[in-house]
């Protein structure tokens, strides 16, 4: 599984050298496994490869789910922290949708919130979509991170969040 991981992020690491004359803007997020959470060697070996390939670190967007991280948060809080100060970005993903507590939301320091597609690809014009969301954001603003919703291109495609969200 860790080769699986390393391969990615590597892979990950190529397209943003590759694309950053074209794309300076762009951001690649790999979602960390269980066993990536766990690794000993991840940010070392990020930081070799960042080194090499000559990638800001802030393209890259680690994302973490709670269920993940709950196998050893106080682990996971050290990783989260290392990638922070590696100048990589990090987000609590699947937030909104039960398995991200409030309370690991406050140990978790993430620079987004990555609002999960069952939320984000609601219906417009429900109101109960739309306090939902507006929930999320106030709490995303209250704690100074950024929104990421899933499912959403642009902020132009139908949802309840569309118009919220810093980046699709």
């Amino acid at each position: 599984v860790a080769f699986v991981a390393f391969f990615v992020l590597v892979s990950a690491i190529r397209v943003l050298r590759e694309r950053r004359l074209s794309q300076p803007e762009l951001r690649l997020s790999v979602n960390l496994s269980t066993q990536s959470l766990a690794s000993e060697s991840l940010v070392g070996f990020v930081t070799d490869k960042l080194v090499q390939y000559n990638v800001d670190p802030g393209a890259l967007v680690f994302e973490v789910a709670e269920a993940r991280a709950l196998v050893d948060t106080e682990a996971t809080r050290r990783l989260v922290k290392d990638l922070r100060v590696l100048g990589c970005r990090v987000a609590a993903e699947a937030f909104g949708t039960g398995f991200f507590s409030f309370a690991y939301l406050r140990a978790l320091d993430a620079d987004f919130l990555k609002i999960d597609a069952a939320l984000a690809g609601g219906r417009p014009d429900d109101p109960l979509d739309l306090a939902i969301i507006a929930s999320l954001v106030r709490i995303a603003r209250v704690t100074g991170k950024s929104i990421i919703a899933e499912c959403v291109e642009d902020p132009l495609t139908p949802s309840p969040v569309a118009s919220r969200i810093d980046a699709a």
